[in-house]
């Protein structure tokens, strides 16, 4: 399945936001119960920008998508 997701990488000096267009990912299932770990596995690895030291939150908005009803869903790691 393609989405189209922007990432928001919060540091404690800067934030730094990028956004990823037709990322191919599984579908997700079909349970909502299971998006959290199918979020965790699949669109989390896409987040950060290569920093190994300090804080930082990741926060992913999904923005475009071949099954409408994920726009618009946001997923957050970190902080």
């Amino acid at each position: 399945m393609l989405l189209s997701i922007k990432i928001d990488n919060v540091y404690a000096d800067e934030t730094i936001s990028k956004t990823l267009i037709d990322v191919e990912v599984p579908n997700p299932p079909t349970e909502p119960d299971a998006h959290e770990d199918w979020a965790d596995e699949h669109l989390m690895p896409l987040t950060g920008t290569g920093r190994t030291h300090g804080e930082a939150g990741y926060f992913v908005e999904i923005t475009a998508a071949e099954h409408p009803a994920l726009v618009g869903r946001t997923y957050e790691w970190g902080i």
